[in-house]
């Protein structure tokens, strides 16, 4: 049944007339997933799991969650971050502060409890585990490449508004240590997972979304930051040094590959991601880096192009990867994600927002 109906609704995939009419439909989508949040499978069976799906029960507190709060990051209003309170009796993990730094962009004040509570429990919980955050307590030995898109943008942005060096410091902390010890020696590319202090690695390297989750951790934090910010020209360096080793696995039709080389065809989550990430590194960049500006913009645009093939006709960005279910586990379903749908909204902004500067 999962199959049929997955079948049914890719007939007439990615017949767009325009990138406007299609970014008009994709947002219609994130709205309709904003107001009604999809359950998010956590594994690659379709027969009770797709039923399971289709009653809403599937996924986990945090996972629908924090997909939730990416869906307000491409709907930023004072409604929206009004309501991204997490949910009663969760204890608080690294996925709030994709949430919080929703919150943060859509109006709310540093000064909510939440807010600023998560902010305290993220300092408390890298002290005690040696400078850094680990990805949960389960794990306390590992440093997932996930958590930097989780924690640093919001980091960086609440020790902005609060004048907290502390947060700002653990944000680039956090970075710097995968930067040094997370990435591989040759490509460039992050490993899933590390520890320290060694850098042992875990997982695989090059994985489509680690890499976006690595790009936007600089590139939205960048963004999110005056541009008289000195974090701020330290990590547009950073992005723009790890956007070469982007480039050079971006496959022929303008996307990613949820691993290079194990695959030739484009996995939307990483590309939609990845894709806003070069959209803002081109309008981060200074002119002196005019060339520069030009590839990520072109990035950009390839990205976009390659997505549209992806998305049904109802407007729902189809061929993301299902959620990882581990490290290592990587899910071979390729369907629609809440993420993937968010950050191709972001996109299409981006470029509306590049295109109207020009």
């Amino acid at each position: 049944m999962h199959t049929f109906l997955r079948w049914l609704a890719r007939i007439h995939i990615g017949h767009w007339p325009s990138a406007a009419i299609w970014a008009a439909a994709v947002e219609r989508r994130c709205h309709r997933q904003w107001k009604r949040p999809p359950a998010v499978p956590l594994t690659d069976a379709t027969g009770l799991a797709a039923r399971l799906l289709l009653c809403g029960r599937q996924g986990g507190k945090r996972l629908r969650f924090w997909h939730r709060a990416s869906l307000a990051l491409a709907l930023p209003s004072a409604a929206a971050a009004a309501s991204l309170r997490p949910p009663e009796g969760l204890p608080p993990g690294v996925e709030w502060g994709v949430a919080a730094f929703a919150a943060l962009r859509g109006g709310q004040s540093h000064t909510e409890r939440w807010i600023h509570d998560l902010a305290e429990a993220f300092l408390r919980r890298a002290a005690e585990a040696g400078g850094t955050l680990p990805y949960s307590a389960a794990l306390p030995q590992l440093r997932l490449v996930d958590t930097l898109w989780m924690v640093c943008p919001f980091l960086f942005l609440y020790g902005a508004q609060a004048q907290d060096a502390r947060c700002t410091d653990l944000a680039k902390r956090q970075l710097q240590e995968y930067l040094a010890q997370g990435l591989h020696p040759l490509t460039g590319l992050p490993a899933h997972s590390f520890a320290p202090p060694d850098g042992t690695p875990a997982g695989v390297y090059g994985w489509g979304r680690g890499c976006a989750f690595l790009f936007l951790a600089l590139t939205q934090s960048a963004a999110a930051l005056d541009a008289a910010a000195a974090e701020r020209t330290w990590l547009v360096e950073q992005a723009l040094a790890f956007s070469k080793a982007l480039l050079r696995i971006k496959l022929p039709g303008g996307g990613w590959p949820w691993l290079p080389l194990a695959e030739d065809r484009p996995e939307a989550s990483a590309t939609a991601m990845l894709g806003y990430g070069f959209a803002l590194l081109a309008e981060l960049l200074p002119d002196a880096h005019m060339q520069e500006k030009s590839t990520c913009l072109e990035a950009a645009k390839q990205a976009q192009n390659c997505l549209m093939p992806l998305t049904r006709r109802d407007g729902a960005v189809d061929f993301a990867q299902g959620d990882t279910q581990g490290i290592g586990l990587y899910s071979t379903r390729r369907e629609p994600l809440p993420l993937a749908q968010a950050f191709s909204l972001c996109l299409a902004k981006a470029l509306q927002k590049l295109e109207e500067r020009a």
